[in-house]
């Protein structure tokens, strides 16, 4: 029998309170995790905060200059990969579009999750000018083009695609808010109910096209 090859994921989050120091706190999140997960080290730590360029939107997350200026967020990654206790450093690709492609760029992290559906595919394809929702601008084919690995996230859209989808006892929508721009929940199932002819060529439903899609 071939023995899985199972990497191990964990996310951590830097709030506005550790932002004078946000070595420790990382490293808090990371040794509880590991704790949890009863393991010396994981493959893939991942900062799951939204970055923004503006200092004004840093009560939604962090400034960019928190995760790739010294001491930032990249810098205390470096230092938890030399002491083997991550093997990749990675981050959630949320926030200001801008912000995130000078993440990829820096060409500090190795992985990023890309937020793509078949209802804001503009992460991995092109979108019209009058597209309502967050225009990643093609946030995946540059991650590629820095050698960085994608993870795709919200690939159903909260429950948009296939109806509402359970997580112990909650439609996934109610689940946080939306996580880009445009993206909320009844805006999204407005989006996904002109997609029906879809349904009708695979005699399924939406979650079907929308996999098949990512």
């Amino acid at each position: 029998m071939i023995k899985p090859r199972v990497f191990v994921a964990t996310k951590f989050a830097v709030g506005r309170e550790d932002l004078n120091d946000i070595e420790s706190a990382v490293r808090r999140s990371l040794d509880s995790s590991l704790e949890r997960l009863g393991r010396d080290s994981v493959d893939i730590f991942q900062l799951h905060t939204p970055v923004f360029l503006a200092n004004d939107e840093i009560f939604r997350g962090i400034h960019l200059n928190h995760v790739l200026a010294s001491g930032g967020v990249a810098d205390v990654l470096d230092r938890l990969r030399s002491e083997g206790l991550i093997r990749f450093a990675g981050f959630t690709g949320l926030g200001d579009t801008e912000a995130l492609l000078q993440v990829i760029e820096s060409r500090r992290f190795d992985l990023c999750q890309a937020y793509v559906n078949l209802l804001n595919p503009s992460a991995a394809a092109g979108v019209p000018a009058s597209f309502n929702g967050q225009n990643f601008n093609g946030l995946v084919g540059k991650a590629t083009q820095n050698g960085m690995g994608v993870v795709a996230i919200r690939v159903l859209a909260g429950g948009a695609l296939g109806g509402e989808v359970s997580r112990a006892g909650y439609a996934a929508h109610t689940v946080g808010g939306a996580l880009a721009t445009g993206g909320e929940y009844e805006t999204d199932r407005n989006r996904a109910d002109k997609l029906g002819f879809l349904i009708k060529q695979l005699h399924g439903n939406l979650s079907q096209p929308g996999i098949r899609f990512v």
